[in-house]
């Protein structure tokens, strides 16, 4: 009830807070497996750790329960084509059960480790000049091909030299060249 209050003062309409409970409710119905809703889990997940949790509400009314960290790298990347609100699970939940210590950590929720093949995913799709990425498991490691795209044969061959483990593809199309230059990179799993 307290989180219909809050989306009613930013204006939303009892339409929207009831496409939005909609939303969450398709969680619950097509997840058989776990015992509790999507909500409760999040609600569960504030109680007991520091990880900042938000139900976001867009404009059109879609809602999601997400980690504050989701949301950073959604916005770091662009990928949220309209304006949202956020309602901070954390904050209710330690009004609610006027709990000290339920609140989240700020500053420090992005501190989790990351492994090392989050960190060169991220690499690879940070460098300026790549143009592919490519993620494939092969037995107990992770390889990861990162493509460049050239039509200077020079260009081309001097990449293959800056490289330990790499491919050549020569491509042609109506007499002329394109060259295809992957790195190959091999990444150990964390959990094989």
């Amino acid at each position: 009830m307290t989180i219909v209050i809050k989306l009613r003062k930013f204006g939303l309409s009892l339409d929207q807070i009831k496409l939005g409970k909609e939303q969450l409710d398709y969680y619950n119905k097509i997840d058989k497996v776990s015992k509790c809703s999507l909500l409760d889990f999040y609600i569960v997940v504030a109680m007991n750790s520091g990880i900042p949790i938000k139900l976001v509400v867009f404009e059109s009314g879609q809602t999601d329960i997400v980690r504050q960290i989701d949301l950073d790298l959604a916005n770091t990347i662009d990928s949220i084509p309209e304006d949202f609100i956020s309602i901070d699970i954390n904050k209710i939940v330690s009004k609610m059960l006027n709990k000290q210590g339920a609140s989240a950590d700020y500053l420090g929720y992005s501190d989790i480790p990351i492994s090392p093949v989050v960190k060169e995913i991220e690499k690879s799709l940070s460098a300026k000049d790549i143009q592919s990425v490519t993620i494939r498991v092969k037995n107990k490691d992770y390889v990861v091909d990162e493509s460049f795209f050239t039509k200077d044969r020079k260009k081309a061959n001097h990449l293959m030299k800056m490289l330990d483990f790499g491919q050549l593809v020569e491509n042609k199309n109506a007499g002329k060249s394109t060259y295809q230059i992957t790195n190959k990179k091999k990444i150990k799993r964390d959990n094989p």
